[in-house]
């Protein structure tokens, strides 16, 4: 096996550097990885072993995720040990031979094995100058201007990430700013589980000799059919320490309503599950 290593990349110094671009990303990590993802059979009675299961694990998924948006590729291997497997994250910067490659094709404005920060990167550049100049009014202002600019490529308002303006802010304002964010990481999910499928699971089949089909599936839904529920996105927000408080208080309101219809109160139940689990 042949391995390769070369330095951190400009991107990776980014996320590194800007603590508000580092939020960024990760807010996206945690909403492409909520809640995981099951190896499943296409007979519901297939029983999958634990530790077949636990091949793609949450922190693995998070780490190649992760290096996806700041590398533009996520990196690992899968290493055989009889009829055991085990797959390990290594750094976008490691090159070898037989590693897997995952690239994150949802975004149509980012082709795969672009850093999702390319964008992002001359604003940065910018930004970086800027902060070393004494601090005036033009200045802070110029900041703010740039952070915003940054925010926008990344896909998510930069008021977003303050705690302080997302509790001046109502409901529908929130949900508003996050249609793109909600729908951006739904789009990397997809594909994130194509990968999986396409190139985990043929390995593993072969390997431990199944026959029957398996395939790779999130452990819940992303985007609901019906639109309304945000309470996953309020999860993934939470996570990274900030509480979209209003939309807690919508769904409250919400709920409260559905109750008083008998036929509506299972509806109700549905509207509010997400913000009360851990």
């Amino acid at each position: 096996m042949t391995t390769e290593q070369a330095g951190p990349s400009r991107y990776r110094d980014l996320y590194e550097r800007w603590p508000f671009i580092r939020q960024a990303v990760e807010l996206h990590v945690a909403g492409v990885t909520w809640q995981g993802c099951n190896l499943r059979g296409q007979d519901p009675g297939l029983a999958i072993p634990p530790d077949v299961q636990g091949i793609v694990s949450l922190p693995f998924l998070q780490n190649i995720v992760r290096d996806m948006l700041v590398e533009g590729v996520g990196r690992a291997r899968m290493v055989v040990e009889g009829r055991r497997l085990r797959l390990e994250h290594i750094p976008p910067q490691v090159a070898e031979e037989r590693s897997l490659d995952f690239t994150h094709s949802g975004l149509p404005s980012i082709r795969p094995g672009e850093s999702f920060l390319k964008k992002a990167s001359v604003a940065a550049c910018s930004l970086a100058e800027l902060v070393e100049l004494p601090y005036t009014i033009d200045v802070i202002e110029g900041l703010e201007s740039l952070a915003e600019a940054i925010c926008e490529c990344l896909g998510l308002p930069h008021w977003l990430l303050s705690q302080h303006s997302v509790n001046q802010a109502t409901a529908i304002s929130i949900k508003t700013s996050l249609v793109r964010f909600r729908a951006g990481v739904g789009s990397i999910r997809q594909a994130t589980l194509a990968g999986l499928n396409k190139d985990i699971v043929p390995m593993i089949a072969q390997v431990l000799g199944l026959e029957e089909r398996i395939e790779y599936a999130w452990s819940n839904e992303w985007l609901p059919s019906s639109g309304e529920d945000w309470g996953p996105v309020y999860q993934v927000f939470r996570g990274q320490g900030i509480f979209l408080q209003p939309l807690v208080q919508e769904a409250l309101h919400t709920a409260q309503e559905l109750s008083q219809r008998t036929v509506a109160s299972e509806r109700a139940a549905e509207l509010t599950h997400w913000y009360w689990e851990s």
